[in-house]
Formats: structure tokens, C-alpha cells, sequence
């Protein structure tokens, strides 16, 4: 269940990446559930963050805010995201 004010949230990883487990360690730490895609094993989720995105890296959070939607790459941005956002 997604945390209550984090529902525009999505974070894009691959399992195998150490910067993602980073940032999902960094969120469990804080018990903060977001909306996470596996790109490895979604391939809709793979076209979104290519096609949306514009890049295929990970991790990448999606922020959606309205009709407004960033994208945001860098375990170090991501987490530093998180310390300065107030859930809604």
C-alpha cells in the first residue's frame, strides 16, 4: 500500500542496480511506500521511462503533480528529494 501523500510518486530501478537498492534502502529506512517499477521485468514500465522519461536510466523517480510530470535521476537527487518533500 502506498504511503498516504506519496500517490504521484514512482520510482523506476532494476534489482540489480546498486543505486537503486540505495534510494529503496534510503525509503524503507523512512517507511515510505511509493508506486516502484522494475523495468527488468515490466516492459511497459521500460517503454514509459524511455519514452516519458527520455533516457533509460535508474533509478529515476517520477514526480506527477497535477497535469505537471518530472522526472529525476541520481540516487543522491532522489533521496535529497525525499528530505525536502512534504507529503500531501
Amino acid at each position: 500500500m502506498i504511503s498516504e501523500g506519496y500517490e504521484g510518486l514512482s520510482l523506476y530501478y532494476r534489482g540489480s542496480c546498486p543505486f537503486c537498492r540505495y534510494v529503496s534502502a534510503y525509503l524503507k529506512s523512512k517507511s515510505i511506500v511509493i508506486d516502484s517499477k522494475n523495468i527488468t521485468d515490466d516492459k511497459s514500465a521500460f517503454n514509459e521511462l524511455v519514452n516519458q522519461g527520455g533516457k533509460r536510466q535508474v533509478p529515476c523517480l517520477r514526480i506527477t503533480d497535477g497535469s505537471k510530470t518530472r522526472w529525476l535521476y541520481e540516487s543522491t537527487d532522489i533521496i535529497t528529494f525525499f528530505e525536502k518533500y512534504q507529503a500531501k
